[in-house]
């Protein structure tokens, strides 16, 4: 890899790690996402600083050409956390349904109760 791509990426990496702290700290992502994403960007700053490390893993693993396995465990990273988000999303959309129906219960009885006291003052004047 040369100086000048290492230069860049790492530039990538600081980057991806200023955005994602200050979404953090604009309450747009919570602690759980910000660990999962600054894991991804130490990773990254990992391998801009020592490339080499992706070809001594790769000859463990066996794979040929190194940047297929980087390729390998970015789409594995990225559709675990893809995953994650969509059971995230789900459990959010069945507290909002129930919310809702707590809620459209209370707004019933609250009108019951507003037509009996109506009903109970009309009487009592009438």
């Amino acid at each position: 890899m040369s100086d000048v791509l290492k230069i860049i990426v790492l530039m990538i990496g600081l980057s991806l790690c200023i955005w994602v702290v200050t979404l953090m700290a604009r309450k747009k992502m919570n602690e759980r996402n910000t660990l999962v994403w600054l894991g991804g960007v130490i990773a990254i700053l990992v391998l801009s600083i020592h490339p080499h490390w992706l070809d001594v893993v790769s000859g463990w693993i066996g794979v040929d050409y190194p940047p297929s396995l980087l390729f390998l465990f970015s789409f594995i990273v990225l559709l675990v956390v893809n995953l994650y988000q969509s059971s995230q999303i789900s459990q959010l959309y069945a507290k909002i349904k129930e919310v809702s129906q707590a809620m459209a219960l209370e707004q019933v009885q609250t009108e019951s109760y507003r037509e009996e006291a109506a009903a109970a003052k009309s009487t009592d004047e009438g």
